[in-house]
């Protein structure tokens, strides 16, 4: 087998997308601002979904939902520093204009006025502070998982002292990219490593192993959490401004926030629903069906989510 990071990216992915019976095919954008090349893969026809991966993530991770969502062209991306798209090194760099740009920036690319978002984690907020800025761009979520930073939300531990120059290269050290440490990556994200297929967690491995990985990764939590000092927050106050329909799916073992940061959110937004399920922060992981049909429910506009007797019963689906 070739030692080439980025070749045994591509298997890997390869062999994911097979194991959920998905042929994504693979195009390119390059944007001027951010200056980078962003890979975008793509499946179906219809009104455009952009599809936006967290933080230490890649477009593949969505490939439960692009074999299972219909009726739609779904358009997952490659974060800059993440997946195929161009390396990139957050130091220095004002996080949420970034955010907007890129993401205005590829629907420019693909000449798409308007779209409906499914995002996770540091996807999720940066989708937020999209539809916040240039709300007729944005013409729904699904927040897939607790977005970074939300008022009432944490990082555990591990992860804010990745905030810490220094001390995160030495972290970053100790536990080097493999295709094992992938499944200590999905433990740490609350899910059980014995549930989430082997194909995703060598996946996620070669992920962390690719060459732009350690910078992106590392100078992304350095911005996120500043050691010493008070860090990014998507508070109530702005949540409070959104429009959009909404649809929060949050994982009932997510360990970057309790259901309840959700409940606050969706009590101060204008249309915004909360369902939990038994999942961790990448809920669609877990529950690929249940995510999957909530969000089909969201996209054909539908006033409820199917069938109550698949609703968890310790918590309202509506909040």
């Amino acid at each position: 087998m070739t030692n080439d990071p980025v070749a045994r990216y591509v298997e890997a992915e390869r062999r994911y997308f097979e194991h959920e019976g998905v042929a994504p095919a693979e195009r390119h954008v390059s944007l001027e601002r951010p200056r980078v090349r962003v890979r975008v893969l793509e499946v179906g026809a219809g009104d455009p979904v952009l599809l936006v991966h967290g933080g230490g993530g890649s477009a593949a991770q969505w490939a439960p939902l692009l074999a299972r969502l219909h009726g739609r062209r779904l358009l997952a991306v490659d974060r800059p520093g993440c997946g195929l798209s161009s390396g990139f090194d957050n130091r220095g760099v004002d996080l949420r204009a970034h955010a907007i740009d890129f993401l205005s920036g590829v629907l420019d690319g693909l000449g798409i006025e308007r779209v409906d978002i499914v995002a996770g984690s540091m996807g999720a907020t940066w989708s937020i502070w999209l539809a916040l800025e240039r709300p007729d761009r944005v013409r729904s979520l699904a927040l897939m998982g607790c977005p970074a930073l939300i008022e009432g939300s944490g990082a555990p531990l591990p992860y804010r002292l990745l905030g810490v120059p220094v001390l995160n290269r030495v972290m970053y050290a100790m536990e080097p990219p493999s295709d094992g440490h992938g499944r200590k990556t999905f433990a740490r994200l609350g899910h059980d490593p014995a549930g989430v297929p082997d194909e995703l967690t060598t996946l996620q491995g070669r992920t962390e192993a690719l060459p732009g990985y350690r910078t992106h990764w590392l100078s992304l939590t350095e911005s996120m959490f500043p050691w010493g000092r008070t860090g990014m927050t998507l508070s109530l106050n702005e949540l409070a401004r959104v429009r959009q329909p909404v649809l929060l799916v949050w994982g009932e073992r997510d360990p970057f926030g309790a259901p309840s940061a959700g409940q606050a959110a969706v009590r101060v937004m204008s249309d915004a629903r909360l369902t939990t399920v038994a999942a961790g922060h990448l809920p669609w992981v877990d529950e690929p069906d249940r995510c999957a049909a909530l969000v089909q429910a969201l996209l054909e506009g539908a006033p409820d989510a199917p069938s109550p007797m698949n609703q968890p019963t310790d918590m309202p689906v509506s909040v």
